[in-house]
């Protein structure tokens, strides 16, 4: 039998449910859970901003998606998440399909991914 749920915690959670409430004591074979997590951004998203809890400081971000070429680089193996960070903000900002020409560009890339090599 399989047993769906919304994550790793509801899985857990049904499983001890079962375990205790309904199967009395009966031995249950288990496997690791299968979740596939699949939440990338499609398009830009608009401003956000977020405050401190002092209410003194001001966050503004936007989240926008990576483009085809960046994304075959990282498919490619040129560039990649565990590589050094400068290393990896040289070639994306010498790259000329990219455009970033300020230093600190490459290095706002938020994330890659639960596996290290992006969706």
């Amino acid at each position: 039998h399989i047993i769906a749920g919304c994550g790793e915690l509801h899985l857990e959670i049904c499983l001890k449910d079962l375990a205790d409430d309904f199967m009395k004591g009966a031995p249950i074979t288990t496997s690791e859970p299968v979740v596939t997590f699949c939440e990338t951004v499609t398009k830009e998203s608009s401003e956000v901003l977020s405050k401190s809890a002092n209410k003194h400081n001001r966050l503004f971000c936007t989240a926008y998606p990576l483009s085809e070429e960046i994304c075959a680089l990282f498919d490619e193996g040129v560039v990649s998440p565990g590589m050094d960070v400068k290393d990896r903000s040289k070639i994306l900002r010498e790259h000329p399909a990219f455009g970033w020409e300020e230093a600190a560009t490459p290095q706002k890339i938020w994330c890659f991914g639960d596996d290290g090599i992006g969706p």
